[in-house]
């Protein structure tokens, strides 16, 4: 009794190979970059950094003001600030790569660094 393969039985052993084989191709994908507020003192150059990942607030304060940063659910904001006319808390929040927010009378910024890139606001030129 003799047997054969035909194209039909080849592709759906190919299928069921790639099915079985597929869980393996999720734990092989590039891993997320954890990201990170980089808060800066521009006065005193200083840098410190938190994780995005976890809830928590904190006060900086330079250049004779303070500011009250929030970061939640993976994005930092200025929650409140006693600088002139309020533009430091106008920025909204920032939660991606490159993103960042400056407070010039402060002379402190926050500035995202890994996790998911942001998108392109403008080219010029």
């Amino acid at each position: 009794m003799k047997t054969t393969v035909t194209r039909w039985d080849a592709i759906v052993i190919l299928l069921c190979l790639l099915l079985a084989l597929s869980p393996l191709l999720w734990l092989l994908r590039p891993a997320e970059k954890q990201a990170f507020l980089v808060v800066t003192d521009h006065q005193s150059g200083t840098e410190q950094l938190y994780s995005l990942a976890v809830d928590q607030t904190f006060t900086m304060s330079a250049n004779g003001h303070t500011l009250t940063i929030v970061i939640e659910r993976g994005q930092a904001r200025v929650a409140s600030a006693d600088c002139p006319d309020g533009l430091c808390m106008a920025g909204g929040s920032i939660s991606r790569h490159g993103e960042m927010l400056i407070c010039v009378p402060a002379s402190i910024s926050l500035t995202v660094r890994g996790g998911k890139g942001g998108a392109t606001d403008a080219i010029v030129g």
